[in-house]
């Protein structure tokens, strides 16, 4: 089985930069990665695993949220 390499936030934002259409981070997202991923340029990010294995998927998905809600702030960008 070969391993993927995880994407640096250097390739994201080549990526984001290269294309015309909404970049959205999947694969691998977490409450500690999420907003890196906005940060560099990703429209949004789709979570299944780091909800779906919490004890707490509401609490989890909440805290998610706003972590993803204030980097796109912070970014200037739309919130919800």
């Amino acid at each position: 089985i070969r391993r993927q390499r995880q994407m640096c936030i250097r390739d994201r934002r080549r990526i984001v930069q290269a294309v015309r259409i909404p970049v959205v981070g999947i694969g691998g997202i977490t409450l500690d990665n999420a907003a890196e991923v906005i940060r560099a340029g990703a429209a949004g990010v789709a979570v299944i695993s780091a909800v779906a294995a919490a004890d707490d998927m509401v609490e989890a998905t909440r805290r998610l949220r706003e972590v993803v809600d204030a980097a796109l702030q912070e970014r200037g960008g739309a919130e919800r």
